[in-house]
């Protein structure tokens, strides 16, 4: 969070359950949820359709679409990110180079 925000300019709050990430995120307690590493696709597919349902987003920290059709691959292995409204471009061009465009 330092190194895209700045020292003291973001906090990292641990929580468990992808959904209960997400819906922190709807309900504007977070600014984003982001996940940097394998996580599987059932774990997210609620929490992505209710952003989608009401303007958020969720992609690969790859800047993809997140894939659900059965023939893909059970398992996200690109992390993922989160945001409301449109912010999603601002924190992936922070955080994507960081976690997942350039690895």
């Amino acid at each position: 969070v330092d190194q895209a925000f700045g020292k003291g300019n973001g906090e990292v709050r641990p929580a468990g359950g992808a959904g209960y990430k997400a819906l922190e995120v709807i309900q504007g307690k977070a600014d984003i949820y982001a996940h940097v590493t394998l996580i599987k696709k059932w774990d997210i597919c609620s929490g992505d359709a209710m952003l989608r349902a009401v303007g958020g987003q969720m992609k690969t920290l790859k800047d993809e679409e997140i894939n659900y059709d059965k023939d893909t691959p059970a398992a996200n292995e690109h992390g993922l990110l989160a945001a409301m409204n449109g912010n999603l471009n601002f924190y992936m061009q922070k955080l994507g180079p960081i976690f997942g465009n350039g690895a």
